[in-house]
């Protein structure tokens, strides 16, 4: 997935932005309970480290709520969780040593046509992020798991396509949802530059098991009409229904 401009946006109003907000309570409850979590909130991983490192390590996440209805975990340098790059036609990934912690994440760039996979070291597990899913290094692997597209976004990509039947490309100025899907109404004078699907796939161990969850978000980019120097306001939609959200589990 190459980062949209929705997210291009979205790292320059970060770093412009001062009055940010933590929210450590909704981070611990993605660790505790993560399936309900996905539920409940939207979250969209983010950080120079995802797009700008050849190769995963340990980070610390923060998580804060300024992206709108969801929230944005953060990955920093530190140490208790672990993160996979991204680069687009490569597939990066973070050797995660056996025996973690309870409630360890494993973290990575959003996907849309992406692909997680695991493979089994001598005492570490591989975790890949595949670029639009084509980008595996050649020879032989047996893997202990693979997440595709296509499992990811659910059957017949549902809950895009309903999104998209009732996004703002049919009425820029209303999106026609579900109660659970409903958005803030555009500021009269915006235009639609552009939506995309963000799955963020999260892994978490638990005892023996990694669970592999998703919160999945829709954000549109909008900019206001006739002013070249407007970057763009973003809305984002927390999709709760039509997405899986377990989508994976393997053995440590």
């Amino acid at each position: 997935m190459m980062p949209g401009p929705a997210q291009k946006v979205a790292a320059k109003k970060v770093a412009a932005k001062s009055n940010v907000i933590y929210a450590e309570e909704q981070l611990a409850y993605l660790r505790k309970d993560p399936k309900n979590a996905c539920l409940a909130y939207g979250f969209v991983c983010r950080g120079d480290l995802l797009l700008n490192s050849l190769m995963g390590q340990q980070c610390r996440l923060r998580c804060y709520k300024d992206l709108g209805g969801v929230y944005r975990i953060e990955v920093e340098e530190g140490a208790g969780d672990w993160y996979i790059p991204y680069r687009h036609g490569k597939a990066f990934y973070c050797d995660v040593p056996k025996g973690q912690p309870d409630g360890t994440m494993v973290v990575t760039f959003p996907m849309n046509g992406c692909a997680l996979e695991v493979v089994g070291q001598h005492n570490a597990n591989r975790f890949f992020h595949d670029a639009d899913g084509t980008s595996m290094p050649a020879g032989d692997r047996v893997s202990k798991l693979r997440i595709d597209y296509d499992e990811y976004a659910g059957k017949d990509r549902e809950a895009e396509n309903y999104v998209t039947r009732n996004s703002l490309v049919k009425n820029k100025n209303i999106r026609q949802l579900e109660p659970d899907l409903q958005v803030e109404v555009p500021i009269s004078g915006y235009d639609n530059l552009g939506s995309n699907f963000e799955h963020t796939l999260i892994c978490i161990k638990r005892g023996t098991l990694w669970t592999v969850y998703q919160t999945v978000v829709a954000a549109t980019t909008l900019w206001r009409k006739g002013d070249e120097n407007d970057s763009g306001k973003i809305e984002y939609a927390h999709i709760k229904q039509r997405v899986p959200i377990v989508i994976g589990i393997f053995q440590d």
